[in-house]
């Protein structure tokens, strides 16, 4: 068998700048996870072919699979987060103030207002960090009580992590403190109740 020294440094150089945190292998970051399952098969495509031989058609067909399942799999989770209707965003940092229609016991078409001092009641939410500890603070306008979820995430990650909250009684603020880190929360299913 023939190996070539040059195909195998070059391969080694890809994988060590990935654990060094550098996506610099070629191919596509799609998570984690995912990232690091087609990276090894891919690698192990490579490898396969040095050490076996094989026809090349066998080889591309191989990745190409590879890189249509995973893609189908990204493209299925973004589908997924994207379909949050009545959703808000906030940032670490960042105070809103946002108001909703009442349909029925939802509460939806949010918008976001310049204060809460507006005709309609207006929903107030603040992200604050201190430290690693980051602080969901969320006041009620409503007569009744405010119920809402909570996904976590983080820039330049896939991963989103639901939060637990508890319902906001009226003209009361929650707090929900967390070490969990992220960037951002999408709050959504905001809903009346009691």
């Amino acid at each position: 068998m023939f190996f070539d020294g040059t195909q195998f440094q070059i391969i080694g150089l890809n994988v060590a700048n990935w654990t060094r945190g550098k996506i610099d292998t070629g191919y596509p970051h799609f998570g984690f996870f995912a990232y690091a399952a087609c990276v090894a098969f891919l690698l192990h495509c490579e490898i396969s072919d040095l050490l076996f031989c094989r026809h090349p058609g066998g080889f591309m067909n191989r990745r190409w699979m590879c890189f249509a399942l995973i893609t189908l799999a990204a493209l299925g989770r973004e589908a997924a987060c994207a379909d949050l209707p009545d959703s808000v965003t906030v940032k670490v940092g960042q105070e809103i103030y946002v108001s909703f229609v009442a349909n029925g016991d939802a509460l939806v078409s949010p918008k976001t207002v310049p204060d809460a001092n507006g005709p309609d009641p207006a929903v107030t939410i603040q992200v604050t960090q201190s430290g690693p500890s980051r602080t969901l603070m969320v006041t009620n306008p409503y007569a009744r009580q405010l119920g809402y979820r909570v996904i976590a995430k983080k820039r330049g990650s896939r991963k989103e992590t639901e939060l637990t909250v508890s319902s906001v009684h009226s003209g009361q603020q929650s707090v929900m403190s967390t070490n969990e880190p992220f960037d951002e929360l999408v709050l959504y299913q905001f809903h009346l109740q009691g």
